[in-house]
């Protein structure tokens, strides 16, 4: 049978793709503006050519994928639509629209979602039973609302260059750019907290790759005060209370050691040196009134390189050696000392002012996810308390951000994988961070004038044909 469609109003029909009962696929049309082309139907195979039409109404989208769904919450509409559809074994679909306007869209994944009424510029669609892409040249998303462990409101978005494409095996989205004027941001940490330091399992045997490389320190500058509540339990005098106010300048990824070890309180500096010994920054335990640097009982070591040693000569060390500390084993008197044990009752970060720089660093060979970071200026204020066994504290740091540059490499959220080649962002604002103990638990900020190039974001092993390489 064949059927010359113009004229005819394909209100009512509607497109069902290869699925199942958990997976359904459909699209159902509304009424349509100057339709033509042809159908063509056997009793094995129906064929639509040379589908051609001024304007067609999309009453209904419900696409249920393996790794994300698609749904359509109010009517929309495709102008200068062209293609055709063949469905034999299976449905292969190929079409192309000058504009898509999807009010209500919502794209729904694992573990978040995103809403928002949604507009497209030369889309086109394809596909071939469980597999597909959809390609548009430019995407503008107004009232968009993402939701999961991050919440995010942005009055618009636009993007360039999409590309989703999805089979079964995952799906992975591309953009050549991404901007926004500005969005509000919230992330609710409460349960990843409570998982930190367990076992990754959505990663499956997945090497895992560092968040971020402490070279990029290298390029810090500014200054950080904070006084350090310190309650501890110790032999003799049961307990010891002190403050330890720290001002610390940072220069090109640097501070002074010595000034950390005057910064102690008067006690606590009496007994603790900093010293170099056998290629090492050495934290030891010496005497009181006794000169004993470098011949004091080693604590803490730092092991240094070539230029690292270099630095000690003017008394300063890389903020990127302290991470790689050793602890040294202590030797045993062979006895138990009853309750000579010293365990720490209470640790405040109290009235935290910090004014910061960090110049871009060149970190060849780094494996981390976060790349090329900079910023013109941070600053952060706030307190943070930590009560081992005790019923935690709250605190809580605020701050602001301007002028951020970097790039992502295999972060992987979930069981994606996010890139993007250049991001850049104006400012961040309004930072508020809730803490229970030093576990952050809220965070909320706002963001100005963000640009994200070369995005790509999926779990499919391979990237698609065309994929932008970051």
């Amino acid at each position: 049978m064949r059927l010359d469609l113009e004229g005819l109003d394909a209100q009512g029909v509607e497109l069902a793709f290869d699925a199942d009962a958990s997976h359904p696929r459909r699209i159902r049309l509304g009424r349509t503006q100057k339709l033509s082309g042809m159908l063509t139907k056997t009793a094995d195979s129906l064929l639509l050519t040379d589908v051609q039409a001024e304007a067609v109404v999309v009453s209904l989208v419900e696409l249920v994928l393996s790794s994300f769904s698609v749904q359509l919450g109010a009517e929309g509409s495709l102008r200068g639509l062209q293609g055709g559809l063949r469905r034999e074994e299976a449905t292969d679909v190929d079409v192309m629209a000058a504009v898509l306007d999807a009010p209500e869209l919502c794209v729904r994944f694992s573990n978040f979602s995103v809403k928002g009424h949604l507009r497209g510029e030369s889309v086109a669609l394809r596909i071939s039973g469980s597999e597909g892409q959809l390609e548009a040249g430019t995407v503008v998303v107004e009232g968009v609302e993402f939701e999961g462990d991050l919440s995010s409101r942005a009055e618009r978005v636009v993007g360039q260059d999409l590309r989703v494409a999805w089979g079964a095996d995952g799906y992975r989205v591309t953009l050549r750019c991404l901007e926004l004027d500005g969005a509000h941001v919230g992330l609710d940490l409460r349960e990843k907290s409570q998982e930190a330091g367990g076992e990754d399992k959505s990663r499956g045997s997945r090497s895992p790759v560092a968040l971020f490389d402490w070279r990029t320190l290298d390029g810090l500058s500014g200054a950080l005060d904070v006084d350090v509540h310190v309650n501890m339990k110790v032999p003799v005098i049961a307990s010891r209370r002190a403050k330890h106010p720290f001002r610390i300048q940072i220069r090109e990824g640097t501070v002074n050691y010595m000034d950390l070890e005057r910064s102690l309180s008067a006690l606590e500096e009496s007994i603790l040196d900093f010293a170099v010994r056998d290629g090492s920054l050495v934290l030891e335990r010496g005497i009181p009134l006794i000169p004993t640097r470098g011949r004091g009982t080693p604590l803490v070591l730092w092991p240094l390189e070539e230029r690292d040693l270099a630095l000690t000569s003017e008394d300063r060390v890389r903020l990127a050696v302290l991470p790689r500390y050793e602890r040294v084993e202590q030797e045993s008197g062979g006895e138990e000392q009853g309750d000579s044990s010293v365990s720490l009752e209470e640790l405040s970060l109290v009235d935290l002012q910090a004014l910061l720089r960090l110049e871009v660093q060149e970190t060849r060979g780094t494996a981390s996810s976060l790349r090329a970071l900079g910023f013109e200026e941070l600053q952060l204020q706030g307190t943070v308390h930590h009560s081992p066994g005790k019923e935690p504290r709250q605190g809580e740091v605020t701050g602001k951000l301007r002028a951020l540059c970097g790039s992502i490499s295999g972060l992987f959220l979930g069981e994606s994988q996010l890139d993007i080649g250049q991001l850049t962002l104006s400012a961040l604002t309004d930072l508020r961070a809730r803490f229970l103990d030093v576990r952050p638990e809220k965070v909320n900020f706002a963001l100005s004038d963000l640009r994200l190039d070369s995005v790509s974001f999926g779990n499919l092993v391979e990237p698609p044909e065309g994929v932008i390489d970051s």
